[in-house]
């Protein structure tokens, strides 16, 4: 009886292996049509963690969206410290001062005080710990002239998502509390732009931030107004693309990257049949979606250059505000591996995003570059680094860490010394 019962657990478990291994070989089979790779030989190849350890907690800010603030197992291994309003900084650098990095920093307690504040996206995120990290970066700003006889303080305010006016907003609300920024560095990514595309892509209108990162934070507030069983219906159908698309990048074997990517594109499309149906509720509607054209401004052809001029016009502003307290800015747009004279892709793209993003980027960055050289003959520091990275090849991991624009060590360092060289400058070139 014994013998039987066990005999029947040992073939159920070969039955089981063996659909198991069948699944796999089926969905490796699928990427390897997909990528051209085997998403086994990376499961296998990556690096195994002693625990993994959530990286930040994504909060709904009432001035500037949202913020990511780190959670502090994170921080203590990465080294990171954030203060009172969330924006995190090297633990290392802030302990350089006694006072660092609760705001707000009033000139009036600290005149000795150079304070430089880095805004931008999670691009400008890796660039501002790089400028605390890097020791010549400070140095360098403490022999500009205006800074003599002063002590350099960098703040990090760059936030992953964060798109303009997200950045202006920030510099004014910290003005407004009183802060004074000797020196504001703005690192402008094309992300911004192709943020926009992806808005209108999903019915949000294309000047709000990138509807990906925030929202799910709108959940519990979808759930209270989802009175009607159609309305509930689409918000799970939503959730459940949504924890598809969360879910792929943890996924260690081929199955649950297929399984995940099913469920993704499953949960949008019966999404969509729902809304189609016009079965869902207006109260369910959430986060300002709508199926309508977004309006133009005035004077624009068409929604990329809206999408562009809300960045530019929201780049003048900041400058002008800047301005007005006696401060210096400089704005840097950065390089982009989409746009490298051979052609060739960056590094760990899937053809699924070569076609969500190859196109917006190399049609949205050029006219972001086109507003920045508009916004230098009206006497702003705009500075074009997209050309900088051109003589290396855009999937080298030295350069670029992905298809996103987030530089690695070599770009990180000649985008910092870029900025240098044009806060060096005594005017503003035009051509430049």
């Amino acid at each position: 009886m014994a013998y039987g019962a066990c005999f029947k657990a040992i073939r159920l478990g070969i039955g089981l292996g063996i659909a198991v291994l069948l699944f796999e070989t089926g969905a490796n089979y699928l990427l390897w049509l997909e990528n051209g790779k085997l998403h086994l030989s990376e499961a296998w190849t990556r690096p195994v963690a002693a625990a993994v350890i959530k990286e930040f907690v994504t909060k709904i800010h009432p001035w500037f969206g949202f913020i990511h603030e780190y959670t502090p197992e994170f921080a203590h291994a990465h080294g990171m410290v954030a203060n009172n309003f969330g924006f995190s900084q090297r633990a290392t650098y802030a302990a350089k001062f006694d006072f660092c990095c609760d705001f707000p920093i009033l000139p009036e307690r600290h005149p000795d005080l150079f304070l430089v504040g880095l805004f931008g996206n999670s691009v400008a995120r890796g660039l501002a710990d790089a400028a605390q990290t890097e020791a010549w970066f400070e140095q360098d700003i403490a022999r500009l002239p205006e800074a003599a006889g002063k002590r350099v303080m960098l703040l990090n305010l760059a936030v992953g998502g964060h798109r303009q006016p997200q950045p202006l907003l920030i510099y004014s609300y910290l003005a407004a509390m009183g802060m004074k920024f000797d020196l504001v560095l703005y690192f402008g990514a094309g992300n911004e732009a192709v943020a926009g595309r992806i808005n209108l892509q999903e019915g949000v209108p294309y000047a709000f931030p990138m509807s990906r990162t925030w929202a799910t934070l709108t959940r519990s507030l979808e759930q209270n107004a989802a009175h009607d069983t159609a309305g509930i219906l689409a918000l799970l159908f939503r959730h459940a693309a949504q924890s598809g698309q969360t879910q792929v990048a943890e996924c260690l074997t081929a199955t649950c990257v297929v399984a995940n990517r099913a469920l993704y594109k499953a949960g949008n499309t019966a999404a969509g049949w729902v809304a189609a149906a016009g079965t869902e509720s207006a109260a369910t509607a959430s986060h300002f979606k709508t199926d309508q054209p977004q309006p133009l401004l005035a004077g624009e052809r068409d929604q990329d250059q809206a999408i562009v001029y809300a960045w530019q016009q929201s780049s003048a502003m900041m400058a002008a505000a800047v301005a007005v307290t006696g401060g210096r800015f400089l704005e840097v747009l950065v390089p982009s591996p989409w746009l490298h004279p051979s052609g060739r892709n960056p590094p760990e793209v899937s053809p699924e995003e070569i076609a969500e993003e190859s196109g917006p980027y190399r049609t949205l960055l050029p006219r972001m570059a086109a507003a920045a050289a508009e916004l230098r003959v009206q006497g702003v520091r705009v500075a074009d680094a997209t050309t900088l990275m051109n003589d290396v090849l855009p999937d080298d991991d030295q350069v670029y860490l992905d298809h996103h624009g987030h530089l690695g060590p070599l770009g990180l360092e000649r985008v910092l010394h870029f900025a240098i060289l044009e806060l060096q400058r005594k005017t503003v070139e035009p051509n430049n």
